[in-house]
């Protein structure tokens, strides 16, 4: 007998064997997909991960019930990153396999429910809710689980369905589910050719019929020219055609039909432009390619407006023209749509664009293309699980990006190292580029792992902003009392719009204000699932928890004393919003946050508004500081420096001057130099000064000192292990053994156990560990092993059902 071992879409450590029937045997291959079934009645779409003859010693093997696809859909070298990045991210193949896998190629076993033969005789015996679904099924002859649910209204149908199951007047059917449905278009095949003969022929059909005759004649012109006559264009051209289509089919004069297409717009009428390279460009191009040909990996440290983007697509064009495939990997694509435009117009049709917010089913297209070596892929952090062909570069875009790390769910793996462990699997070479990069990749390119090449001009005549410091405490005391803008940035963002130009203005926090409190009795609303106050959004007067999404419409008054003087606490983009708008009446003032662009196409139109000019002061959160290059921008403002840096985390102060930096390379990007103003009050001076100055160096060599003194990455690795449960007793349990198991292996390198941050979110209570460990592979490997392990175990453990572990290796 031939067995398979299957990786199932499940959080378990191993894959599953099962046998090969022997219709399958000569058919079956690694990578294939396959259904099969696991317990007593689910199916689940698995992936083939090796094939043998060995017998599992401990258990009957099931047979795979069907082969989904005739070739398989997973490369063999997919299947190694999956099982690198299960072993580097302590976590299992199935977890990997649901990250990896877009849904339209993941099929879901939904329970679908019969009506037994006997169940019209005794309906009348039933009650309430069972005879309501009786009916149901009957009626329907089959019914799906979601369907039945919205019959009664309820999500909890398991009691009635029990009853049912229990007097045997239904059955179940387990099938899986396909959700992938291949795009296609109407095509029509004339039925004739281009002799006199034949078309006279139709001509005398259709003489009496006006719109058919139109048709037939919109026929023979594209028989000449022999283009593919599409309907919908048909129907462009001659509004109301498709009766007359329909017509003509029946008589046999043309065929309709439904050929598969690809969902990616290829239709690109923007022209193409000779990318010419700066000599400080062509410089820096060939530093790189010096680099890679002694290590794999070149990081290139180029300032705002330096132009890396023209040196990538030099490298990538190269790499293209000799057969090879290139992933271009940016944080978000909704927030890099210029650049997506601009790769689109220069390469073309080559372009597959791939990220989280396109179609299931236009996924399943970008992934048979690129399966099949479309040459260039510009895509968000899943895009390094694509089944790529022949890949040979992978540049990583604004590569200290917490984007490229992903928070949920398990596995919490970062795109930049993954894209490490898929450049060694196809033997590629690895750009990293940014303004700030991470301190990981700075100091792994100061120590000679990676190259490293500076890229310290603005591209053309443009130079760097100049930034001015004010001290949010001054405001207090000037006449802008009660104002959240100094004087001074009023008369300038004024004398900006004067001079027909554009400002942005910058705070990283969405909404009215963190919080609503009583001036009485210091009541604040708080969210119900988590100890966290809520927002207040005011646009829809409700208050808002960014962490589990509960909302409330606000109370008119403080519910504990009746006080209506309610004031708000911290600032959101919607209260400044509110006071720009009275400043500047006349200007027109747009948002840009996570309320106002969430539609598919809102980013793009907003972004199109801002490069016609059609929008004189943007405001918005970190997305404005991500790929918007506008040559009309003259001014950024940073409205309050200080809410950056006071999150709680060895890395505050890195990612604050990341952002002051980055945001601020978004003014004066053409041959006018731009301004910047940060409003600050309590923040450290020396990292102030350092964005001032755009001084990465100085503000890393200060930083790091400070790391190396406290024992923080580069210096160790770390791992946070969180457990929450409703029940915080158990949390607190399952930590304690969790913890002393840990400590008693790996001593003081555990750190903890502590209640988390936040103690509660979304009803589970969090408690927290983190393992601190030298940079030695052998132990970090060790440690890795054991924390995966342990947390399966818990998690097995009958005492701790509910309960959830979560491992993050290299928290961000």
């Amino acid at each position: 007998m031939v067995f398979a071992e299957i990786v199932l879409p499940l959080p378990i450590k191993d894959t599953f064997t099962f046998s090969v029937p022997d219709e399958f045997i000569d058919k079956i291959e690694i990578g294939h997909r396959v259904e099969v079934q696991f317990g007593p009645r689910k199916k689940y779409a698995g992936i083939v991960f090796s094939l043998h003859k060995n017998a599992p010693d401990n258990y009957k093997t099931k047979p795979i019930v069907r082969m989904l696809d005739e070739a398989p859909i997973i490369r063999p070298k997919q299947l190694e990153l999956w099982v690198k990045v299960a072993d580097y991210y302590a976590s299992t193949l199935g977890e990997v396999m649901n990250a990896a896998l877009p849904a339209g190629i993941k099929l879901n076993s939904e329970t679908t429910y019969l009506g037994h033969e006997d169940l019209n005789n005794f309906i009348h015996e039933l009650t309430g809710d069972e005879q309501l679904l009786a009916s149901a099924v009957l009626y329907q002859k089959e019914i799906k689980h979601s369907d039945l649910e919205n019959i009664l209204s309820k999500k909890n149908i398991y009691p009635v369905i029990s009853s049912l199951l229990a007097k045997g007047f239904i059955e179940l059917k387990e099938e899986l589910k396909y959700t992938y449905k291949a795009k296609t278009e109407r095509i029509i095949i004339p039925n004739f050719d281009k002799s006199n003969e034949s078309l006279s022929s139709v001509l005398e059909q259709v003489k009496k019929a006006a719109k058919q005759a139109q048709v037939v004649m919109y026929c023979i012109q594209h028989l000449h020219s022999g283009e593919k006559i599409r309907a919908k264009a048909l129907e462009t051209a001659f509004p109301g055609s498709n009766a007359a289509i329909n017509s003509l089919r029946k008589k046999g004069i043309i065929t309709v039909e439904n050929q598969v297409i690809s969902r990616y717009d290829a239709d690109n009428d923007l022209d193409l432009k000779d990318i010419e390279l700066s000599a400080i460009q062509s410089r820096a191009k060939a530093e790189i390619e010096n680099h890679l040909k002694e290590k794999d990996i070149a990081l290139l440290h180029g300032i705002t407006g330096s132009g890396k983007t023209l040196i990538y697509l030099k490298l990538m064009e190269e790499a293209m023209s000799k057969g090879h495939q290139v992933l271009f990997l940016v944080p978000e694509i909704a927030l890099t749509t210029q650049l997506v435009q601009r790769m689109a117009a220069y390469f073309g049709n080559e372009v597959s664009v791939y990220h989280s917010s396109i179609g299931s089913n236009h996924k399943i297209d970008l992934w048979h293309e690129i399966k099949n070596g479309k040459p260039l892929v510009i895509g968000a952090r899943s895009s390094v699980f694509l089944p790529f062909k022949d890949l040979k570069l992978i540049i990583i875009d604004e590569e200290h990006d917490y984007s490229y790390k992903q928070n949920e769910p398990t596995p919490k793996y970062h795109a930049r190292e993954t894209a490490m462990f898929l450049a060694q699997l196809h033997q590629a070479k690895v750009i990293l580029g940014s303004a700030t990069p991470s301190f990981e990749s700075y100091y792994n390119a100061l120590h000679g792992k990676y190259g490293l090449v500076n890229l310290l001009e603005r591209y053309g005549n443009a130079v760097l902003p100049h930034v001015e410091l004010i001290n949010r405490n001054t405001i207090e005391h000037s006449k802008n009392k009660g104002s959240h803008f100094s004087p001074v940035l009023v008369n300038e963002m004024l004398d900006q719009l004067k001079r027909s130009k554009q400002s942005i203005v910058f705070i990283n926090r969405r909404g009215y204000s963190s919080m609503l409190v009583c001036t009485m009795c210091e009541w604040t609303k708080r969210c119900k699932n988590c100890d966290v106050a809520m927002t207040y959004h005011k646009y829809n007067n409700s208050f808002l928890c960014h962490y589990c999404g509960w909302h409330k419409e606000a109370d008119p008054a403080c519910p504990e004393c009746g006080n209506v003087d309610l004031s708000h606490k911290g600032l959101g983009t919607q209260q400044i919003e509110e006071e720009l708008v009275v400043l500047f009446p006349e200007a027109t003032i747009a948002r840009m946050d996570f309320d106002t662009v969430r539609g598919k196409a809102a980013m793009s139109d907003m972004i199109h508004r801002l490069e016609t000019g059609k929008i004189d002061i943007l405001i918005g959160t970190q997305m404005v500081s991500k790929g918007l290059d506008f040559e009309n921008i003259g001014l950024v403002a940073i409205v309050s420096a200080d809410q950056l840096a006071r999150f709680p985390d060895f890395r505050s102060h890195e990612r604050a001057f990341q952002l002051m930096v980055q945001v601020s390379g978004r003014s004066g990007r053409s041959e006018e130099q731009g301004k910047v103003f940060i409003q600050y009050g309590s923040i450290r001076q020396s990292l102030l000064e350092d964005v001032t100055k755009a001084d990465y160096v100085g503000f890393y060599t200060k930083e790091l000192a400070e790391r190396k003194g406290f024992i923080y990455p580069p210096f160790c690795r770390l791992i946070k292990v969180v457990i929450g449960h409703r029940d915080p007793q158990k949390a607190a349990a399952a930590m304690e053994q969790f913890a002393a198991i840990m400590k008693q292996h790996w001593g003081a390198r555990v750190v903890g156990p502590a209640p988390g941050l936040i103690p509660r979110i979304n009803n589970q209570y969090l408690f927290e560990l983190m393992l601190k460990i030298e940079r030695k592979n052998e132990i970090l490997s060790k440690i890795k092993s054991d924390v995966r392990d342990l947390a399966l175990l818990i998690k097995s453990q009958s005492d701790y059902k509910g309960i959830s572990c979560v491992v993050d290796v290299d928290p961000y």
